[in-house]
């Protein structure tokens, strides 16, 4: 559950970059 955690955690910070950049 720890490896989901952490690719939902980069793909929702990913996201967030995305919105901020543009």
């Amino acid at each position: 559950s720890g490896l989901v955690f952490n690719y939902a955690l980069v793909f929702f910070l990913g996201i967030f970059f995305l919105i901020f950049v543009l």
